[in-house]
């Protein structure tokens, strides 16, 4: 039983991440999955420089907020994705993806781009088919 009387933190910590891979290896981010309750899935994630991340088909709304790191969002939306739109992002962005678009991020630079991400409610394949399960009961870093 998760106890609602107490305010989870979470910090940042490289060594907590856990490599989301997804399209036969085509999208490769990492992810720590701090808070992960059907009501909210939240959680720091790194795209690598070294590691180029494939596009990604965002089913759900999403917000991301820039904590290092600087990278370049290649985009498409519908009804068409006729039209690619390019989008620096760096530390300090906050920016909302809507559903239905198809994106990926290219890191520019050597520093990882890691950004803070919130889905609500929590899409439900984050424990699915083998793929990483996190528990929001990490202690406080």
């Amino acid at each position: 039983m998760t106890d609602h009387t107490k305010i989870q933190v979470h910090r940042y910590d490289r060594d907590r991440m856990q490599r989301f891979a997804a399209w036969a290896g085509k999208t490769a981010p990492w992810l720590s999955g701090d808070i992960d309750t059907p009501t909210c899935y939240a959680s720091f994630e790194e795209f690598r420089p070294e590691e180029p991340a494939g596009d990604w088909f965002y089913w759900y709304d999403e917000v991301d907020y820039g904590i290092s790191g600087e990278c370049e969002c290649i985009f498409r939306s519908p009804p068409n994705f006729d039209v690619e739109h390019r989008m620096y992002l760096k530390a300090g962005d906050l920016f909302f993806i809507r559903i239905g678009t198809i994106a990926r991020f290219e890191v520019i630079g050597d520093e990882p781009f890691v950004h803070l991400i919130v889905q609500m409610p929590r899409p439900p394949y984050t424990a699915e088919e083998g793929r990483p399960s996190f528990t929001s009961d990490n202690p406080a870093g």
